[in-house]
């Protein structure tokens, strides 16, 4: 008896509380070019394009890292709505370059649905 009347008592303190709900969605591809845009205005050594649904950052040149990182340290502060994540991430002999890197973005929204006695 008194593990359904706890467990009954659980239930009702969790119908009060809000359920949050996170979600997810890529960046829309046209976008992809503008940040690209953006950050190769920053080194003339690093390469930045989009293909699509991604960023690609390279240099054909080893000496060049400093200036590779630099770009890619600089991605996050493109938007502040962007959550940024390297698919690939290559730093020697990398098919025809000295280094790449392949990141993508999304963006999260955080829905809050508040309940109560009779909010369902």
């Amino acid at each position: 008896v008194r593990d359904f009347v706890a467990n009954q008592q659980q239930e009702e303190r969790s119908m009060r509380l809000p359920q949050f709900k996170i979600q997810s969605a890529p960046v829309p591809k046209s976008l992809y070019q503008e940040y690209a845009a953006t950050l190769a205005r920053l080194s003339p050594v690093v390469q930045v394009s989009s293909s699509g649904d991604s960023l690609q950052v390279s240099i054909a040149d080893a000496s060049h890292y400093a200036e590779f990182m630099f770009v890619l340290n600089s991605i996050q502060g493109v938007s502040d709505r962007v959550i940024w994540r390297a698919q690939e991430i290559c730093l020697a002999g990398c098919e025809g370059t000295a280094a790449k890197a392949v990141i993508k973005g999304l963006t999260e929204s955080v829905d809050v649905t508040l309940r109560g006695e009779n909010d369902d």
